[in-house]
């Protein structure tokens, strides 16, 4: 058996380092062409009343946004202490300025809130630095797809300091692809546990046996991501709990098989 596990293991190796970092990359390219050639060409960001959390206690509002242009109409910045309101800025548009990687708030207006009073700034234009770029407006069609595992990272880690929705997706992804290549070795050792097995219904009960548990295993899986996806389901525990549920079912037929 330990053969068979050690094949698994450099097969599992393999799948994990495409999967994290050379598929991610080609999947870029293919998302690239379909959106130009089969989705009708450029994406445009066509949503209205934008509310976008860009730091903790700190939200954001766009009343429209064009990804030609860069620019974000009718745009407010709130950051709340204690959950009262402390600072709001309010602009006419916002404008990406690339040079800068940076926005520019044109037509202005800074509201500030103490225990003392209010006070009011006005001007024509200020740079400002949000937790926000233009790409954050792209199109997300399977962009969970396009990031290597380390990209990854670092968008999770964006959205959750950001206490954004959504975060669910990308958790999945990432422990999909930690998972894969545990369940290759898993469901390996189960198909040589089934095979060893003497059964009376010869080897084609074996073979059905193995694609049973193969056919349970994937079914499983998809039912408790699916359930992950919609938030109702700790992403982690959804991910793993097929890889754990299948271990124990392995350990199981590994005890009972013949000596």
């Amino acid at each position: 058996m330990r053969p068979y596990l050690l094949a698994a293991s450099l097969i599992a190796g393999v799948i994990f380092y495409l999967v994290a970092y050379v598929i991610p990359t080609a999947d870029k390219k293919r998302l690239a062409f379909e959106q130009k050639y089969v989705q009708g060409g450029t994406y445009y960001y066509d949503k209205r009343d934008v509310h976008i959390q860009v730091g903790p206690n700190v939200y954001a509002y766009l009343a429209s946004y064009n990804n030609s242009t860069q620019q974000g109409d009718k745009f407010t910045l709130e950051k709340f202490e204690n959950n009262k309101l402390v600072q709001k800025l309010a602009a006419s548009y916002i404008v990406w300025k690339p040079e800068i990687n940076k926005w520019s708030a044109v037509d202005y207006s800074i509201r500030t809130i103490t225990e003392t009073g209010e006070q009011l700034t006005y001007g024509k234009l200020i740079d400002t630095t949000l937790a926000l770029e233009p790409k954050d407006f792209g199109s997300t069609q399977d962009l969970e797809k396009t990031f290597t595992l380390t990209e990854l990272n670092e968008h999770i880690q964006k959205l959750q300091s950001r206490g954004a929705e959504g975060v669910e997706l990308y958790l999945i992804e990432k422990y999909q692809r930690l998972a894969s290549p545990f369940a290759i070795v898993i469901l390996t050792a189960i198909g040589v546990i089934v095979s060893a097995r003497k059964s009376r219904g010869g080897v084609g009960f074996q073979i059905a046996l193995g694609f049973g548990l193969a056919f349970i295993y994937i079914l499983f899986f998809m039912m408790s991501s699916g359930i992950a996806k919609k938030g109702a389901f700790d992403p982690f525990l959804a991910v793993w709990l097929p890889n754990i549920v299948f271990s124990v079912v392995g350990l199981v037929l590994y005890r009972t098989v013949p000596r």
